[in-house]
């Protein structure tokens, strides 16, 4: 029988093998893997983009709506983009404005900072060509290198980071220029994968030499 293909692992939640696994995440109740990484990532920038411009609008409307009196208050929704002026009639419905602009608050900028950390975590990892899985697996090493008193510089190098250029191109493909653009079909391969023992020394000036990047 073929043996498992590396960074493969089983996913208990989907009930199979996902190639170059990261997590399972249950918000797109999928998993994370070769197939889907960079679309991961891609996912997180624009996410982001769209809730700290969100969260931003609503902190300049509230800061307006405390610094102004009722009758210098305006909406910043007005046709074309004029602002409206609100009259003595809007009592009503400057409270409910008021009201569902804080609620939205309250969800936009949880949600910013969650996914902020979130996408500040997924940077490290595509950095280091690492996933979510195999730095536990290095926590673990840590932790077991301590316990024997062994450096675990001496024990353990993760293998897969090739340094950051080719780490980059593995993840987003060899186009600089598409590497943000969501992707129509996942990379090829996924069954192997090179070891910093495979590649020169420093995969960067290596790249360069080769043309691959400037």
């Amino acid at each position: 029988m073929p043996g498992k293909p590396q960074r493969c692992h089983h996913c208990r939640k989907c009930q199979r093998c996902v190639l170059m696994m990261d997590h399972h995440c249950p918000w797109t109740n999928n998993c994370i893997g070769h197939g889907n990484c960079r679309a991961l990532f891609i996912f997180l920038i624009y996410v982001n983009a769209a809730l700290m411009h969100v969260v931003g609008l609503l902190g300049a409307h509230a800061l307006h709506m405390l610094q102004t009196s009722h009758a210098n208050r305006v909406l910043r929704t007005g046709p074309q983009g004029k602002p409206v002026q609100l009259g003595a009639g809007w009592g009503e419905s400057l409270w409910l404005w008021t009201v569902l602009q804080i609620e939205a608050f309250m969800l936009a900028l949880p949600l910013a900072i969650g996914l902020l950390l979130l996408f500040v975590w997924h940077v490290q990892l595509v950095m280091a060509n690492k996933t979510t899985i195999e730095y536990q697996e290095g926590v673990t090493a840590s932790i077991n290198a301590a316990a024997s008193g062994v450096p675990l510089a001496q024990l353990h190098q993760h293998p897969y980071d090739l340094g950051l250029y080719a780490n980059l191109v593995q993840i987003f493909g060899p186009n600089p220029a598409s590497w943000l653009v969501p992707p129509c079909a996942p990379m090829p391969g996924g069954l192997a994968y090179p070891t910093k023992w495979d590649v020169p020394a420093n995969a960067d000036d290596e790249a360069r030499r080769l043309g691959l990047t400037s």
